[in-house]
């Protein structure tokens, strides 16, 4: 009888710690997928901001989800009315 009461517990416990590392790694890996798209987020803006530098003409012109404002002292690439990156020019 006792030892049917020991097995239980190791199940549960094995049990329990299964249920936890999953909830670990699910957490995990939705932090990484956020941050991997904040990253290719801030990387689409570095490129816009390089090719809006380049260009002589100032103004604003879109990409894709982004709007990029050229002025004479700054360069900022906005997606959903947010600032994504801005650049001051001196």
């Amino acid at each position: 009888m006792k030892r049917a009461g020991f097995i239980l517990a190791n199940q549960l416990l094995a049990a329990t710690i299964i249920t936890v590392a999953i909830a670990f790694f699910a957490i995990n890996y939705q932090a990484l997928m956020r941050q991997k798209r904040s990253m290719d987020e801030q990387l689409v803006a570095a490129r816009l901001i390089k090719e809006a530098v380049d260009d002589p003409h100032y103004g604003t012109f879109r990409s894709g989800e982004m709007t990029v404002s050229h002025g004479r002292s700054q360069v900022a690439v906005t997606k959903d009315g947010r600032v994504v990156m801005q650049l001051c020019i001196k």
